[in-house]
């Protein structure tokens, strides 16, 4: 998705290394988490995502807090099958990592594992933050009701659709569906066994009644209408739980809000840390920036969606390119472009230097002919495009459109006078 390509993410994902660690002596399980921040702050803040997630979900609130000096950490949920084998490691995890007090942050069914944590180890916890979380499993929706035993053995496409009904489904506004789109592709990439685990967790027994926790500790973060009655359902009764909570509503819909409103969701996270922690001693030195793949994803988004209707195929190697010049000539027309990225082999210079000169008009409608960018190439002093041409069937083989000559991008149409070339010209190209 578009969310991957962004600065924020690229870097995240530069700044923050991607860490393993085994946790267990018999058949030890390997962690993944993503640890950012100073190492001397005493009460990080730990994250812990729902079913259909990852480790990385929460990049925008681990670059917010851990510039601000706050160290952060989010963990990936291992394959364990029993919530007791879940808080059992997870406590290992904390003291391989020599943390003793932390502050939690549990999405989904992080958020149940957080609250059930907190309720066997209430000394180690100093404050909870729940998004879109529940306090027993009987409330909320689970895709397979097989048990665990059968869970661990159940085929990799039943596992990973399972988990994808999870995602809402239907029409949403474009950062929520962005924010789906995120969390698919986690699901396309964690382990089967990672999912089926995660699966057999939302089934447990356990639930959580009460905690030691004061109320006054606890921040509840929820989108106004997430588009899930069951798991509303579910988060209502949270509220009734700790009455004296601090509720946040964020102004949007969907269920993963820190991903498709983080801005919102990092201020009630900064207010929380610090009401129940240290202050930062000192601020997180930024390294240097990342390169991102796009500078805008909701932009580069709504091209993508442009470039669809101008039927530009999913495989077009040039996408970004074609993202960069649109955004830099916002009237050209997006198969002009596509057409002559194609044709030079993508190199966006020499593109936007033709449509700067007036040698590519950007109102002009329809892919530009090889033949046409080759004596532009000429013009210039180039070497000739290695082009390979397709003649055109007969008619009625197109009775809207003929694609005469077909580069090496989706070329959509081309108009039936252009087939009209001389030979000679014709064997040049080739």
């Amino acid at each position: 998705g578009e969310l991957a390509k962004g600065s924020e993410y690229a870097n995240f994902r530069a700044w923050v290394p991607r860490k393993r660690i085994p946790i267990g002596s018999n058949k030890a399980q390997t962690w993944v988490y993503f640890d950012w921040g100073p190492t001397d702050y005493p009460e990080p803040l730990v994250f812990i995502h729902s079913a259909a997630g990852s480790a990385d979900v929460f990049y925008n609130q681990m670059l917010d807090l851990g510039t601000r000096g706050y160290r952060v950490v989010s963990v990936e949920i291992a394959s364990y099958y029993h919530v007791e084998e879940f808080i059992n490691a997870f406590q290992m995890f904390l003291d391989m990592l020599n943390l003793r007090v932390i502050h939690l942050y549990g999405a989904g069914l992080g958020g149940f594992l957080a609250l059930v944590y907190t309720s066997h180890r209430p000394e180690a916890v100093k404050s909870l933050v729940l998004t879109h979380s529940y306090a027993n499993t009987s409330k909320v929706f689970a895709p397979l009701r097989q048990g665990p035993n059968t869970l661990r053995w159940m085929p990799d496409f039943v596992i990973r659709k399972a988990t994808q009904s999870l995602l809402p489904t239907g029409r949403a506004e474009l950062h929520v569906a962005m924010a789906v789109e995120f969390v698919l592709a986690r699901i396309e990439e964690t382990e089967h066994t990672k999912l089926a685990g995660r699966l057999a967790l939302m089934r447990s027994s356990e639930s959580v009644k009460s905690l030691k926790l004061p109320d006054s500790r606890i921040t509840i973060i929820d989108a106004v209408n997430w588009g899930n009655a069951k798991g509303e359902e579910a988060s209502n009764d949270l509220v009734e739980m700790f009455p004296r909570a601090r509720i946040a509503y964020v102004k949007t819909q969907g269920e993963f809000i820190y991903l498709s409103d983080p801005d919102e969701v990092n201020v009630h996270l900064v207010v929380h840390m610090r009401r129940n922690a240290p202050e930062p001693s000192e601020v997180q030195r930024l390294p240097l920036p990342a390169r991102a793949r796009v500078k805008d994803p909701i932009q580069a988004r709504k091209l993508r969606e442009l470039a669809k209707e101008d039927h530009l195929e999913p495989e077009y190697k040039y996408i970004d390119e074609v993202q960069s010049l649109k955004t830099a000539f916002p009237n050209a027309d997006v198969p002009m472009l596509a057409s002559a990225l194609s044709a030079f082999n993508g190199d966006v210079d020499v593109v936007s230097r033709l449509i700067y000169d007036g040698s590519i008009k950007q109102s002009w409608k329809g892919p530009i002919a090889p033949y046409i960018i080759n004596k532009l190439r000429q013009r210039d002093g180039a070497a000739p495009a290695r082009v390979r041409l397709a003649p055109a069937t007969i008619e009625e083989d197109h009775p809207k459109h003929s694609h005469d000559y077909i580069a090496r991008g989706p070329i959509t149409h081309q108009p039936r006078e252009v087939r009209s070339f001389p030979p000679s010209e014709l064997r040049a190209l080739t």
